[in-house]
């Protein structure tokens, strides 16, 4: 299932029994256009919600995520004794801590370092335990593994987007930055006592993750997920990216998971020319 929500209202869209191929085209032709015309062929509910910004480092919950909390909780505890989440432009916000509270083991994406720095100066006194620190991760013959690549140079060849020209500890040459992985956890009242969520960040862009990555720097094996949360990726994304987006997401949810992604708000009356009530739609 599929839940695509805005500022105002949520689409619900059930996937039943469809095969990963007929998911990924389904979720490539939706975020392909910001026409809300290319959603009629699909079947969606609407309801109201408050205004909400993601980027406010001091906003609540968002209030879609609470909403359809029950739901994600109960697709991934069906699969696993602790639930795991993948979340998606995971920054500085409340609604990781929320939904380490409510049990789930979370595995974030954010590209902006500097929203998790502040995410961990603020969380510090909130129940964040373990280091927390990058540690550069890099894709050898092997696989990925912690350390940088190192490309020797004997004098600077220009900037190299990802990488940084230093002398290290392998001489002279460009070393490896990106992607990155934050690892930590995060203490949460259960019952009478304390137990600790994994929380662990891949700091990367969107098109950089993949299940492979996924499997070696964090503590989620599978690499693949029961359950996402884009908190934003597809939505910030320029209308060319909406397709590769929406294809990183297919492969990193399993086949019977379950997504929620935050959209902007649009406009139906605009969009189509109507009332403003929705699109007219069938299963």
């Amino acid at each position: 299932q599929v839940v695509l929500a805005s500022n105002e209202r949520d689409w619900c869209h059930s996937k039943g029994a469809m095969s990963t191929t007929c998911r990924v085209a389904h979720t490539m032709a939706m975020a392909a256009t910001a026409s809300v015309s290319i959603w009629k062929s699909a079947k969606f509910v609407r309801c109201n919600s408050d205004s909400w910004n993601p980027d406010s480092p001091k906003a609540n919950v968002h209030p879609m995520l609470t909403k359809h909390l029950p739901q994600m909780l109960a697709s991934s505890t069906s699969n696993t004794a602790t639930p795991c989440i993948l979340v998606l432009r995971c920054g500085n916000s409340e609604d990781v801590p929320s939904l380490c509270n409510h049990g789930f083991d979370v595995v974030g994406l954010e590209a902006r370092a500097v929203e998790l720095r502040n995410f961990r100066a603020q969380q510090r006194c909130n129940g964040l335990h373990g280091s927390f620190f990058p540690v550069v991760m890099s894709r050898g013959e092997e696989g990925w593994k912690n350390g940088s690549q190192f490309d020797v140079a004997e004098k600077f060849q220009g900037a190299r987007p990802g990488w940084v020209f230093k002398k290290g500890d392998s001489g002279l040459g460009y070393y490896s930055e990106i992607p990155q992985i934050w690892r930590g956890q995060v203490a949460v009242l259960d019952g009478p006592s304390f137990a600790m969520r994994q929380l662990n960040v891949i700091q990367a862009n969107e098109h950089e993750i993949d299940p492979e990555l996924v499997a070696a720097a964090t503590f989620h094996k599978p690499g693949t997920f029961c359950c996402a949360y884009d908190r934003g990726i597809l939505a910030a994304a320029a209308p060319e990216e909406r397709v590769a987006c929406a294809a990183v997401l297919a492969q990193l949810l399993q086949e019977d998971g379950m997504a929620l992604v935050l959209l902007p708000q649009v406009d139906f009356a605009a969009d189509d020319g109507g009332s403003g009530s929705g699109p007219a739609a069938t299963c």
